[in-house]
């Protein structure tokens, strides 16, 4: 970091004159704050940004970095933005997959075919086209938005996973299987692990834990029923806290088992 600030408002006395930014900040629940502390004049971005804004809350204490957005250091991250409107929900849900492949160690490449189930409103999808997989298979009963650019790489079926099973298997295997469905986290591992036949031996699997319940005995204990679930399928499983996490729920990596 290049400086502690005396509080997360001296952010505001800052000179990003000429810039515009894109932000990265921890805790999440700042973010909302620091968007609104950026002067009128600067430009928050999700695309063409000059720079990268880092503000990190540590002992009680804040710190930022700036850097230029073909930085090494600018590869990760949830984006702050000055909440206007309500225009961000698609793209901001692309931050959790894309930060779970980075720092999970998911290889994305261009000939797998990825499985997203629960993808409503299809942010996932959308991150693992542009990634450049070769197909990605949507599943959800719901919408779910496909840019004009993906149509023939994105497919939606619109049901439940476990009513589409068979035109699933049409379209797999899979090399990575994922969600982000908002549910019991036991209930969501059972519907991942109802696909798992369709994912190749050595195939990902990336599942956000939603704590239905908070408490950290609660939050474990759905943790372990969710692994425990998904223990029939796949192994290796890592739980990771990501930047781009909502308050009450963590990611879950796993590899698929030989079979």
């Amino acid at each position: 970091m290049d400086a502690q600030l005396d509080s997360l408002e001296a952010v505001s006395a800052l000179d990003f004159s000429g810039k515009s930014l894109r932000l990265q900040v921890w805790p999440k629940k700042a973010e909302t704050k620091l968007g609104g502390l950026i002067p009128a004049e600067i430009p928050l971005c999700h695309h063409g940004y000059t720079d990268m804004l880092f503000v990190v809350n540590v002992a009680d204490a804040y710190y930022y970095a700036l850097r230029p957005s073909d930085a090494s250091s600018c590869q990760l991250g949830h984006i702050a933005v000055k909440h206007t409107s309500d225009d961000s929900a698609l793209c901001r849900a692309m931050y959790k997959i894309k930060e779970a492949c980075c720092r999970g160690d998911v290889p994305i490449k261009s000939e797998w075919r990825a499985l997203d189930l629960g993808a409503s409103p299809g942010g996932w999808s959308q991150y693992l086209a542009t990634a450049g997989v070769a197909r990605v298979v949507a599943v959800d009963p719901g919408l779910v938005e496909i840019a004009l650019e993906h149509k023939d790489v994105v497919r939606h079926i619109p049901a439940l996973a476990q009513d589409a099973l068979h035109e699933l298997d049409r379209e797999g295997p899979y090399n990575l299987i994922c969600s982000d469905m908002n549910m019991h986290p036991e209930a969501a591992a059972r519907v991942m692990l109802s696909a798992a036949h369709l994912v190749v031996p050595g195939g990902y699997l990336v599942l956000t834990i939603k704590f239905v319940k908070r408490g950290k005995k609660a939050e474990e204990e759905m943790t372990r029923q969710a692994m425990e679930v998904l223990q029939g399928g796949f192994e290796g499983m890592r739980l990771m806290w990501l930047f781009a996490n909502q308050g009450g729920e963590k990611t879950l990596i796993a590899r698929k088992k030989a079979d």
